[in-house]
């Protein structure tokens, strides 16, 4: 299969669609980082290697390169992460725009937390990740501009108010990766509702402890 490769300053971007599309999701991936780091002011110039991605012609390549790996199909993109940082990857396959956003940009959060600390709380890398995905691409500028990702907010309200269970605060800091794939419906509004709360309070005592978590 013929790839081609777009490399920018953090990413190295391998495509089997087009050069165009390489050289677009390379600058796209840098605007997800500048945005992701705003939050996490990881020091770039520590990172082991470029961050790969790789853009299949389809969701059936896509799979088909997962096959050997996943025990069953996915329909939505996939990091997945090695010891070896040269062979982590993020895997990605075309579709509409705001789908195929967001789930890049959920993804890279999840590729630039783990490139710098491998057990990430999943709370935080996936409260992050969820906080940032509704943020929207302009081609032009090569920005992505933050949104508020309020597709959250109606299930969180409603587990506030009892009429869907709530996981305890201190039972959620401590969710493992398994435990959050088993409980998604639950355990994503209270991650992104956290994150959203301890970035936008205007006490600084509450921003601060997101601030020491990063830190921590």
């Amino acid at each position: 299969v013929k790839l081609y490769v777009a490399e920018s300053a953090h990413y190295r971007v391998s495509a089997e669609t087009s050069q165009s599309q390489a050289d677009e999701v390379a600058r796209r991936m840098e605007a997800v980082l500048r945005l992701a780091n705003d939050i996490f002011h990881f020091d770039l110039g520590r990172l082991p290697a470029k961050m790969r991605v790789r853009i299949f012609r389809d969701e059936a390549a896509f799979n088909a390169y997962l096959k050997p790996i996943a025990a069953q199909a996915r329909a939505d993109f996939v990091f997945l992460a090695y010891p070896d940082p040269e062979r982590s990857e993020l895997l990605c396959f075309p579709r509409a725009e705001k789908s195929f956003s967001s789930s890049l940009i959920h993804q890279a959060v999840v590729q630039l937390t783990r490139s710098f600390v491998a057990n990430t709380p999943v709370w935080l890398r996936e409260g992050v990740a969820a906080y940032l995905e509704a943020a929207v691409w302009d081609a032009r500028s090569s920005v992505y501009t933050a949104r508020p990702n309020l597709v959250w907010l109606d299930p969180l309200r409603a587990a506030v108010r009892g009429e869907t269970p709530l996981v305890p605060l201190a039972d959620l800091l401590a969710f493992s990766r398994e435990l959050a794939q088993a409980k998604l419906d639950i355990f994503y509004p209270e991650a992104w509702g956290l994150v959203h709360f301890l970035l936008n309070s205007p006490d600084r005592a509450h921003n601060r402890i997101l601030w020491d978590a990063i830190s921590a």
